[in-house]
């Protein structure tokens, strides 16, 4: 941790150190509401030879209080759309710091606060969220934009122990922060959160009336899903993953529950960055994602790109298929041991599904079958991309020889899947409370991080 003592007066640091260019201001509103204060650039400056250094970021994860608070908030600023915003290079260091210190003091930056009024019960009946460790309501903002919103909150609990409602937490934060500083037309933003007495947070985000299994299924009931609306799914979802890749961010919980389906008929990656919490004593609790596991996380290994590329896989599977297979525990246990009566040596010691599916991707056969429910029929060149690319690569058993998302992509679009949909997904811009950035000890801090940690 960073103390409080003052900067020494050493050469090193005069590159550094700017000259005033008007009166001084100890704390400034965000950007854009005058003058860039002269201490925001050479903060800039510190920042982007500080994230190469991983000593370093550790130190500025590490701080606390005041520091901590006003850090976040530059932090949180240098990653927007304003002057000295940081370049690509730099940017994954200063996300990943980022994510480390909010999670670090369990507040996310207030320069991401929403202005507008919330109107949303929390006692009412919710739902719990894929993730696993958040809570769902429906609300409302008020103000200049009106409209109806998702809330998410931590799903902390009485019943639980402090530990693990801090955890709880801790996820929701990394997820928030992760949200609020991407952009892409297949990604779900967030519009920012609120401060709740119980729950610290509350995070607001476009109102979605079907996650992409249900849309499927209500579809499915009433009107023919063609093939090209299920490719141009599976093309939207892996260009979203691709700009997850791009940034170093593992989604780690690809699946069609995690997907929502706009108005405009476009599938929105959600839920990425904190993978479900899993009480691997309950079985029932932790198949939601079982069968979209690539088998290296079986033996332990951390996601990777490559597991969700196998899940991509798995997702595409869903998606073709009318009707939604593997969906309660019977069903689940049944499957599992068809494949392992099938695979000898057969054991009967397995406690729970995960084991009996562990010794399956041990020793049986990895690909799952062709879906057996299809009511379209596709191409010639359709079913190529199926046969040679979902099936022969995506879900190759090693990670290694599973392609990346750029490649993946590319495929889908060699297609020319025609486009109906109308135009990109239209979300609201409720307006962010006014941040206030002490800009001279973010910078006095960067320095002290830079020369003496």
């Amino acid at each position: 941790m960073i103390g409080p003592g003052r900067i020494p007066r050493c050469d090193p640091l005069s590159r550094f150190r700017l000259k005033q260019c008007g009166p001084d201001v100890k704390v400034t509103p965000g950007l854009g509401s005058g003058e860039v204060p002269t201490e925001y650039w050479g903060s800039c400056m510190v920042l982007s030879q500080l994230v190469s250094d991983p000593i370093k970021k550790d130190s500025l994860a590490a701080l606390e209080g005041e520091r901590a608070q006003h850090m976040a908030n530059f932090l949180s600023q240098a990653l927007g759309d304003g002057p000295g915003r940081a370049t690509d290079s730099s940017r994954r260091g200063v996300l990943r710091v980022l994510s480390r210190l909010t999670k670090s003091i369990e507040t996310l930056p207030t320069r991401l606060q929403l202005a507008d009024n919330l109107q949303c019960s929390l006692s009412d009946p919710d739902r719990l969220d894929p993730s696993g460790f958040c809570r769902v309501y429906e609300g409302g903002l008020g103000g200049a934009q009106p409209g109806k919103v998702r809330v998410k909150v931590a799903a902390i609990s009485l019943a639980n122990t402090q530990e693990w409602n801090s955890n709880l937490l801790r996820k929701l934060i990394k997820h928030v922060i992760f949200s609020a500083h991407v952009s892409h037309p297949n990604i779900l933003p967030i519009y920012g959160f609120f401060h709740h007495p119980s729950y610290k947070i509350c995070v607001v985000s476009p109102w979605m009336d079907h996650n992409l299994k249900e849309h499927l299924l209500n579809q499915s009931y009433h009107t023919k899903v063609s093939p090209e609306d299920r490719l141009l799914f599976m093309l939207d979802i892996i260009s979203g993953l691709e700009y997850l890749h791009n940034s170093q961010i593992v989604h780690r919980d690809i699946r069609a529950e995690n997907i929502f389906v706009s108005r405009e008929g476009r599938a929105l990656l959600t839920n990425f960055g904190a993978s479900r919490i899993q009480d691997f004593n309950n079985l029932r609790r932790s198949t939601g994602s079982a069968f979209w596991m690539a088998p290296e996380l079986y033996n332990g290994e951390k996601p990777s790109a490559q597991s969700d590329i196998w899940a991509f896989a798995c997702t595409c599977y869903k998606v073709r298929r009318t009707f939604v297979i593997l969906e309660n525990l019977d069903t689940c246990i049944k499957q599992a041991l068809k494949i392992v009566v099938r695979s000898p040596p057969f054991r009967l010691d397995y406690k729970t599904l995960f084991q009996m599916e562990s010794f399956f991707l041990e020793g049986g056969k990895v690909i799952p079958p062709k879906p057996g429910v299809i009511i379209d029929t596709w191409s010639k060149g359709q079913q190529k991309v199926w046969d040679q690319v979902l099936m022969a690569k995506c879900w190759q058993r090693h990670p290694n020889k599973r392609p990346e998302t750029r490649a993946v992509r590319r495929s889908f679009q060699k297609l020319n899947i025609p486009d109906k949909r109308r135009g990109p997904s239209k979300f609201l811009k409720p307006p962010r409370i006014d941040s206030q950035i002490d800009y001279e000890l973010v910078h006095q801090t960067l320095l002290e991080v830079m020369f003496l940690s």
